[in-house]
């Protein structure tokens, strides 16, 4: 086998291969020196959790999963893996952990997990979860596309514009999915011109997906008086990658 490189990309492909060779232990080792190269680069910590976790090794990737969220408190996958670890303990202590976990480090992705795994279904729990971030003050992007959409699915629509319009004071870029759910916003309150508006600026933002201007053009207000549905935030949603 190669030895360790000064490659980051190299030493991950390297891993890749013993991995696949089923040489686990090597592979966490050569991972490990990948941090030399790189000490915040969260595809590491992902891939040494998910190689203590198939050792055995809870704890270890419990410590490796925590040190990843260090960095970026909001990683999906590595909450994840948090979440399947405190789970063998009971649904009870994950989603306790996760919750307190959240409120410390302001991870509205923690809270949403937890909010999940306490009732799926239910937004208005998820909305009572991000709103104590939102209420200490969190105004960070990605989290208010999380917010506006969870508002959105609990019909608060006519909190979202003014949100909107304050983080554009604050923020030199927003992500497209927060203006299109001020489309959607307006939309569910029947203000044509105002939707209309926004959905001009979505057009301009980059990396839009089509099929996202598409379907809120199917609405008809360039064309007609009469509103149809606008799509649903999840499906507006689906096209965001964590």
């Amino acid at each position: 086998m190669t030895s360790p490189t000064q490659n980051l990309e190299e030493q991950l492909f390297l891993v890749s291969e013993l991995i696949q060779a089923k040489k686990l232990h090597q592979a966490k080792e050569y991972a490990i020196t990948a941090l030399d190269l790189a000490p915040e680069e969260p595809r590491i910590f992902q891939l040494l959790a998910d190689l203590d976790y198939s050792l055995e090794n809870d704890k270890g990737a419990e410590a490796w999963a925590l040190q990843g969220l260090s960095v970026n408190p909001n990683h999906s996958y590595l909450l994840e893996v948090l979440a399947s670890i405190w789970l063998q303990k009971g649904r009870d202590f994950a989603i306790q952990n996760l919750q307190a976990w959240g409120e410390k480090h302001l991870s509205f992705a923690a809270l949403g997990l937890a909010a999940h795994l306490a009732a799926p279904d239910n937004h208005h729990l998820k909305l009572e979860k991000l709103q104590t971030l939102f209420d200490k003050g969190l105004r960070e992007p990605n989290f208010l596309v999380e917010y506006t959409a969870t508002l959105g699915l609990t019909n608060q629509h006519d909190r979202i514009p003014q949100i909107f319009y304050q983080a554009k004071l604050t923020h030199l870029y927003l992500p497209w999915q927060l203006f299109a759910h001020v489309v959607q916003a307006y939309l569910a309150m029947e203000n044509e011109a105002e939707a209309k508006v926004v959905l001009d600026e979505l057009k301009s933002q980059s990396g839009v997906p089509e099929n996202v201007i598409e379907d809120l053009m199917k609405t008809d207000f360039l064309s007609s008086n009469q509103l149809t549905k606008p799509p649903s935030k999840e499906d507006i949603d689906g096209e965001t990658t964590h």
